[in-house]
């Protein structure tokens, strides 16, 4: 979604209202420990059940509105919007994932892997990786082909993907999105696609609902759960960024336990 807009979104510019759950100060250490009751209670096996977890970050124009701001901390939060969420990612991602850190994959007009996101740089992570202002496009499948480059087919965990967008796809890029995901269908991947946006905003997330419900592939590979916020608990936000993927391992092994790439 190109930047074209100037319009404000008044929940933001004004002051004496609470902060939102998501945004308050939280350690990695407490949201570890809500990531593994909601894990528990969706039936995953912490310690067996593991994945190459990949966060996706979408960083198109779109995502510096005034209002929404997602990389910059805005009046009266004590963190960025992205900043909140990475940590949510590590938290989680370090029970699932097969090396306890989380590969970074940023987006807009094109796409490019960034550091991993670590307990060692998580303070800092967002400030210094996303430094630049937010510009361009919102182009899926250059970040579906860059996330899909990067995993390492000698591991036999399946592949987790956290989506975070606040948008819909490059219109002349609609086509190819839904090509890529029926393609990528055969490969053990789970595309979990999360829409972010803030209390007065209108969000269009229909073409993510289409994917989710999209026919034509080997198996469901992808999942959407709309996000405002504002207003999302943590618990909240970590079942949506699950989705139905705590059940995708089954649906990719071979008869060995093996993933099979």
């Amino acid at each position: 979604m190109e930047k074209n807009s100037t319009r404000h979104i008044s929940h933001f510019l004004f002051g004496g209202l609470t902060m939102p759950a998501l945004l308050k100060k939280t350690t990695l250490g407490e949201q570890r420990v809500k990531a593994t009751q909601v894990l528990q209670k969706a039936g995953v096996k912490i310690g067996s059940d593991k994945f190459q977890a990949v966060a996706v970050f979408d960083r198109s124009g779109s995502t510096d509105f005034a209002g929404r701001e997602f990389y910059s901390i805005r009046r009266g939060e004590s963190q960025s919007v992205m900043s909140a969420i990475a940590t949510r990612v590590l938290a989680i991602g370090m029970q699932l994932d097969d090396n306890k850190q989380i590969p970074v994959v940023q987006f807009s007009s094109g796409a490019s892997t960034l550091e991993d996101i670590t307990p060692a740089n998580l303070e800092t992570y967002i400030a210094d990786q996303f430094s630049s202002r937010a510009n361009g496009g919102t182009s899926y499948p250059s970040a579906m082909k860059e996330v899909v480059k990067g995993f390492d087919r000698k591991v036999n965990y399946p592949g987790l993907v956290w989506f975070f967008t606040d948008g819909e796809c490059n219109d002349h890029e609609v086509e190819a999105t839904k090509r890529l995901l029926k393609e990528y269908s055969s490969l053990p991947i789970f595309w979990s696609f999360v829409g972010i946006h803030v209390s007065g905003d209108k969000p269009d997330f229909g073409f993510l609902k289409d994917l989710d419900n999209m026919k034509g592939r080997v198996v469901d590979n992808a999942g959407f759960m709309e996000v405002n916020v504002d207003k999302i608990t943590d618990e909240e936000l970590y079942t949506a960024m699950l989705s139905e993927a705590s059940q995708f391992p089954g649906r990719v092994a071979g008869s060995n336990g093996k993933v099979h790439w």
